[in-house]
């Protein structure tokens, strides 16, 4: 994210940074790559509690034996809508002066 981290998120990346530093040393039992911990990080950072916290939770529930693995990063945010219009147009980020 480019501004700070809500205090939501901050919490999370602190939970987050515990946990890696615990499993510091071990083997990681994670199928993909990154790691279900550096996933969320990211997806945290990228999103913020609310929607990185959803990405995280998806991942973790796709991390099981027998499921599958690989390469699996966070998806790339973008600020257009799926049928390729911008989200934010150029025009709607000034204000005008109300006289």
């Amino acid at each position: 994210m480019s501004t700070r981290p809500s205090a939501p998120a901050r919490a999370m990346l602190r939970v987050i940074d515990w946990y890696q530093r615990a499993a510091e040393g071990r083997p990681s039992p994670c199928r993909f790559t990154p790691s279900c911990s550096e996933y969320a990080r990211e997806a945290v950072e990228t999103y913020g509690a609310g929607r990185g916290g959803w990405l995280a939770l998806r991942r973790l529930s796709r991390c099981r034996p027998f499921g599958k693995s690989g390469y699996d990063p966070v998806p790339e945010r973008c600020d257009h809508d799926h049928d390729g219009r911008a989200l934010i147009s150029p025009s709607s980020t000034h204000r005008s002066k109300v006289t």
